[in-house]
């Protein structure tokens, strides 16, 4: 089959890189753990200075990094695994950040080492559900790692220069990144800088359940739900 003119042959539509590999996740968490010096440091004595918001700084390390700011999963990824050094937390038999890499994406399997999957995906509201017209695609490692959308004719002819672009406008909104932290697994120290941030969302989506810097976030949650 030909799409204007084009053949439809795994040379010119597959892609040709790898995708959300184990290798790209335990690197991603690795070289947020500890941004150091890669991003500009916050100023708590100036409220107005953006470098203070947790997901702020995670954002201009993946641009530093990675190029990859204009993403949502690599800042937001970068910003949580940034916060866990920031706050002086650790986990038990954690003790780099290549460790940690390993102990939440999980080490590569031995019969396709290097190809196995890295983070889930799911919808913004259910880390096992996708938008209608998506499905998840059998890799072999876990079904939900990778994900394929159905596009229409129009679709395609609406985008030729791009298709790709059709597919991130319609679906990439609502196609998200879930990692799996064991809450209590993980113990803090936050006695340094960041101590004052600590404990609390660096980010919130959506307006509910606002963080409210004020309150102590380990007494009763006045919601009734889990905090």
């Amino acid at each position: 089959a030909k799409v204007f003119g084009i053949p439809m042959t795994a040379d010119n539509a597959r892609m040709k890189i790898g995708f959300n590999s184990n290798g790209a996740a335990v690197d991603l968490v690795e070289k947020c753990f500890d941004l150091g010096g890669l991003v500009p440091q916050p100023d708590f004595d100036d409220p107005d200075n953006p470098n203070n918001n947790g997901f702020f700084r995670g954002c201009m390390a993946t641009n530093g990094l990675f190029g990859t700011e204009w993403r949502r999963s690599d800042p937001s990824i970068c910003a949580a695994v940034n916060r866990l050094a920031e706050c002086g937390c650790s986990a038990e038999g954690v003790g780099s950040a290549f460790e940690l890499g390993q102990a939440v994406v999980g080490p590569p399997g031995s019969a396709n080492d290097g190809e196995t999957r890295g983070f889930a995906l799911g919808t913004w509201d259910d880390k096992e559900g996708l938008p209608p017209g998506c499905e998840y695609v059998d890799v072999g490692e876990d079904s939900r790692t990778a994900v394929k959308c159905d596009l229409t004719a129009s679709d395609l002819v609406a985008n030729l220069n791009d298709p790709k672009e059709a597919c991130r406008a319609i679906y990439g909104g609502n196609v998200v990144v879930h990692i799996d932290l064991p809450v209590s697994a993980i113990s803090c120290n936050e006695e340094d800088e960041f101590g004052q941030q600590c404990g609390g969302m660096p980010w919130n989506i959506g307006e509910e359940g606002e963080f409210d810097p004020n309150q102590d976030p380990t007494g009763d949650d006045p919601t009734g739900d889990d905090p």
